[in-house]
């Protein structure tokens, strides 16, 4: 993930990466775009750490995850629900009928917003976005965080 972790017990079911913490602020109070892939086995805290780091800043925090067995439609609903509840406080947006529609319309989205907002994304991009397969959906999401690199 970072390498190696450092770990501080606070309380009983609560753990603090400092290490961990410390990249994400340099990455976050950077002035320039920045791009981290955070990486590791399953269930050891990564959605939960930058969920709960970003739940402290002043920035759009987006996060999304497919729905188990969930079809291409409802996959593209749930990304789509996520953009409307971040960037347009709820107003529902019309549901693009491919994902490369989808995250051209996220592109456009964070186009709009003014330069100096920071914006927070955690996706999982797996299997779970079904409906088109995963390399297709890579191929999206690829030229996506390029053009996140390019806007600020």
């Amino acid at each position: 993930m970072f390498g190696r972790l450092s770990w501080k017990f606070v309380m009983p079911k609560q753990v603090i990466r400092s290490e961990e913490e410390e990249i994400l602020k340099k990455f976050f109070n950077s002035s320039r775009s920045e791009f981290m892939a955070v990486y590791g086995r399953r269930r050891v805290g990564k959605t939960f750490l930058i969920k709960n780091f970003f739940s402290f800043k002043k920035c759009a925090f987006f996060h999304a995850t497919g729905i188990e067995s969930g079809t291409f439609l409802e996959q593209r609903s749930e990304f789509c629900q996520q953009i409307s509840n971040v960037f347009y406080n709820g107003i529902s947006v019309e549901v693009p009928k491919t994902w490369y529609k989808v995250f051209d319309l996220l592109n456009k989205t964070i186009t709009g917003l003014p330069k100096t907002k920071k914006i927070g994304n955690c996706s999982h991009p797996s299997n779970k976005f079904s409906g088109e397969s995963h390399l297709n959906c890579d191929q999206r999401i690829i030229p996506f965080v390029r053009h996140c690199l390019n806007v600020a």
